[in-house]
């Protein structure tokens, strides 16, 4: 009898070990086939890159002409012309942070796609804010925006685009979460170093007292910075934002001379596209301007 039972528990296992061997082969198969003739696609900032990582998945050649760089600072390299040969499109962020792009479009026929059709942009003295992606609002219109292309050059493949962007959209919504925590904190008065939190800002309802740059990128002058000082005692704020790589000596004196705790968060502009994820650094980001509120 207990032979018997050992039998048959020997070829039950037997079995689901051959199922599982298939399942796996077969799925290997099949990124295999998705990852024949891969399309090539031309991002300028690595925030654009992460997204097109998680939609696109096996299915394209991420060619980031950022490559670790602020995309203001980028220098085309003749390198950079082979590489991009053949790209079915590039993806830009507009509004003169990557129009560089424009004239590499046009003189490689590269079609060429602005993601801004559906985010919400801040506007300031009638100049728009580039850095529109740093908000989960945004970064949802950005990824609808990459997955409708997709499916528009490479249609074959609409269904696997599909599924990624559906899982990349719970994944973003599982975030959001992080916006029903903020709505407990009393002092949400904060410094940053630069404009391209306002997104952030806006979305968690943070208001920003001042800035350690100006909106042209320069130091403040003595008396810009007289009056931030007086701004920071008079309405208690309690915290700098600033963004990582931006983090100097000055920024640290200025954080310790007024008691304030110095919060550095990634703003998905040179984001490492082989081992960094979008989803994971929001997730860090958010939660490190969260702790240090409460």
């Amino acid at each position: 009898m207990i032979k018997k039972i050992l039998s048959n528990v020997i070829l039950l296992l037997s079995f689901l070990f051959i199922i599982a061997l298939a399942f796996y082969y077969y799925n290997e198969i099949q990124k295999e086939k998705i990852s024949e003739n891969k399309i090539k696609i031309v991002v300028t900032v690595g925030a654009i890159g992460g997204l097109l990582k998680e939609i696109g998945g096996l299915r394209v050649e991420i060619i980031n002409l950022a490559k670790g760089a602020h995309a203001h600072e980028v220098q085309i390299l003749p390198s950079d012309l082979k590489t991009i040969k053949d790209a079915k499109i590039i993806f830009k962020i507009g509004y003169k942070l990557d129009d560089w792009v424009d004239k590499l479009a046009k003189e490689n026929n590269i079609s060429i796609k602005q993601l801004d059709k559906n985010v919400d942009l801040i506007k300031s003295k009638n100049i728009v804010n580039p850095h529109y992606w740093l908000s989960l609002k945004n970064l949802k219109g950005i990824a609808k925006d990459i997955y409708i292309t997709l499916v528009d050059i490479d249609p074959n493949y609409s269904e696997y685009y599909f599924k990624n962007y559906q899982k990349f959209l719970v994944k973003l919504d599982e975030l959001k979460n992080y916006e029903e925590n903020f709505k407990n904190i009393k002092n949400k008065k904060i410094i940053v170093t630069h404009s391209a939190l306002d997104y952030l800002a806006q979305e968690l309802n943070l208001k920003i007292v001042g800035y350690l740059k100006t909106e042209e990128g320069r130091d403040l002058s003595v008396k810009e910075f007289y009056n931030l000082v007086n701004l920071i005692k008079k309405e208690n704020v309690k915290i700098i934002i600033a963004e990582k790589g931006f983090i100097t000596e000055s920024v640290r004196q200025f954080a310790k001379i007024y008691n304030l705790k110095l919060v550095e968060i990634d703003p998905l502009e040179v984001m490492n596209l082989e081992k960094e994820n979008i989803i994971d650094i929001m997730k860090d980001n958010l939660e490190k301007i969260y702790k240090s509120m409460i």
